[in-house]
């Protein structure tokens, strides 16, 4: 049996994250531990993460180790600052969900679009997309659009004004390659963006997830 801690931020996601991967990796059993810490999302800044956040992460990282999983897994994008500065500290592999949907929308294009509610992920993700473009030789200019309203709604309870206000904002994007939705609330809209753009949409859950199988499969090999 295969151990996966996964840190969450948001009700919706730790409800199904951990169901979605199990579907995924049917042929292996699996044992998920899932931790909810909404103030992660909330004490940000425009890097992602205030001072006091970092240690926050810290100590539930630490503390998320003691359960001896195979891979921890965070689900919130907001917090992939942090988890590049504190991986090291961690004896435990960590996946950040937007890991897989930065390398892949690399691979894809160099006009990227990211469709946000969280103002505290905007920068960070930008950086990471351009670390990597830098790296495959490409100049990659990733354009934020915004809807921070919409994540009010959210943690209201009111997901059809969050989907609403998202697709709103998913209209004003023009002159891009693909669409990339680094937040793990968004993706049940994926295929609408799609279709309104015109552009190939990129969602976190499913690339992690994808991800996370081939570590759990290769682990199951090795």
């Amino acid at each position: 049996m295969k151990k996966i801690a996964i840190l969450h931020t948001i009700k919706d996601v730790c409800l199904s994250f951990g169901n979605q991967l199990k579907s995924a990796v049917p042929e292996e059993e699996l044992a998920i531990y899932d931790t909810l810490d909404e103030f992660l999302a909330v004490n940000t800044n425009l890097y992602g993460f205030t001072p006091q956040n970092i240690n926050r992460l810290y100590l539930i990282l630490k503390a998320m180790e003691l359960e001896e999983p195979d891979i921890i897994a965070c689900t919130c994008t907001t917090m992939s600052a942090g988890i590049e500065r504190l991986r090291d500290m961690i004896s435990v592999p960590i996946v950040a969900i937007d890991d897989a949907l930065c390398l892949k929308a690399v691979e894809m294009a160099e006009k990227i679009a990211v469709l946000a509610s969280a103002p505290g992920l905007v920068k960070p993700i930008g950086e990471k997309l351009a670390s990597l473009g830098a790296k495959s030789g490409k100049e990659v200019g990733p354009v934020s659009y915004l809807c921070p309203e919409a994540l009010v709604n959210l943690r209201r309870g009111d997901r059809a004004a969050h989907d609403r206000i998202v697709m709103e904002q998913a209209a004003k994007i023009k002159g891009q390659e693909i669409v990339i939705l680094p937040q793990a609330s968004m993706a049940h809209l994926a295929g609408e963006i799609e279709a309104s753009t015109g552009l190939p949409t990129l969602s976190c859950p499913e690339l992690c997830i994808e991800y996370l199988r081939e570590l759990i499969t290769s682990k199951q090999q090795g």
